[in-house]
């Protein structure tokens, strides 16, 4: 079983607007991801996450940027009536005080959780990725990527494209008997460009 991440807000306790108009604080903690508040109820404790409905960023003096989200109560049974939709904004940066005192937010929150709806789209498929990876890997020299800057690296995995795509297309014919002359005829000279 996969032990939680958690990261307490500390004392701060970010204010809520619930549908009353009152403002209520409440203790917030990253547990794997998103924000989570704890609700007392007859049978216990209970840790609701909270559901994300916004991301903004601000820019700082410095040329950085502060991720922060809007996140509300869900509406659950288990959460108060005046509380259900009630939401806060949660900075997601750590700040220099949190790192050093080795507390940062980003180990166990993050500003698209893996339960969101818009985690796929984000992030795609995680085999996916590393497979792809791997099998670029594999190919070349050494098993590493020998290059360094974004537009060598990225010549190189469209040579690595190319290479598989050419390797599929000779094991076509060699399987088919196929015509592949068309992939391997000489570009047009210069003067017929003109």
């Amino acid at each position: 079983m996969r032990r939680s991440r958690l990261h307490p807000l500390g004392r701060r306790r970010p204010p809520c607007a619930p549908r009353n108009g009152k403002k209520h604080t409440a203790v917030v903690t990253f547990i794997d991801g998103p924000p989570c508040v704890t609700i007392a109820t007859v049978e216990g404790r209970h840790e609701i996450a909270l559901i994300r409905q916004q991301n903004k960023q601000r820019p700082n003096a410095d040329g950085t940027v502060t991720h922060y989200g809007r996140w509300a109560y869900p509406d659950d049974p288990i959460v108060p009536v005046h509380l259900r939709g009630a939401h806060t904004l949660i900075r997601f940066n750590s700040t220099d005080e949190e790192i050093a005192a080795g507390k940062r937010r980003t180990r166990a929150g993050r500003v698209i959780p893996a339960g969101d709806p818009d985690f796929p789209s984000t992030y795609g498929s995680r085999n996916n990725t590393e497979n792809r990876h791997h099998q670029l890997k594999l190919s070349l020299p050494n098993k590493r990527l020998n290059v360094c800057g974004i537009n060598r690296v990225r010549r190189r995995m469209l040579a690595h494209y190319l290479t598989k795509n050419l390797d599929a297309a000779i094991a076509w014919h060699e399987r088919t008997g196929g015509d592949v002359s068309h992939l391997f005829t000489l570009p047009p000279s210069l003067a017929d460009a003109a």
